[in-house]
């Protein structure tokens, strides 16, 4: 069986790494990745999650680029508790990073557009997903 957590992937300057679903998983992932990359010496790396989004009103099959994320509670900031403190991070993109996809998805001829995506903590009913 499978006993591995997740899967690292290194192509030239890109490092590319999988997790399970949702922002439990990826905190696991992003806290173990970016030890991983202050102790390789990486400097002021950038991190692109790829994953499910649902999109309102966008043509299925674009690309969401994200300009922003939005929590389950519908707001554009994640909060996190750490040692029984509420803390709050941004979730802006970085627009020269959003900028340059969003250039190299035209150059591809992928449809993708810059917008707001959905990031939960479950996959159905904390992301409207109610079908």
């Amino acid at each position: 069986g499978k006993t591995e957590r997740c899967s690292i992937y290194k192509v030239g300057p890109v490092t590319l790494v999988s997790h399970g679903m949702g922002v439990p998983s990826l905190s696991i992932m992003m806290n173990e990745i970016i030890k991983v990359m202050r102790y390789a010496g990486a400097d002021n790396p950038s991190f692109i999650r790829i994953g499910t989004s649902g999109g309102v009103g966008v043509k299925p099959g674009t690309a969401v680029i994200t300009s922003h994320g939005i929590s389950a509670m519908l707001e554009a900031k994640l909060q996190h508790v750490e040692c029984g403190k509420v803390v709050e991070y941004t979730t802006e993109a970085d627009e020269g990073l959003v900028g340059g996809l969003l250039a190299m998805a035209q150059k591809l001829g992928v449809t993708a557009e810059k917008g707001a995506t959905m990031c939960a903590d479950d996959f159905f009913e904390g992301q409207g997903r109610l079908d």
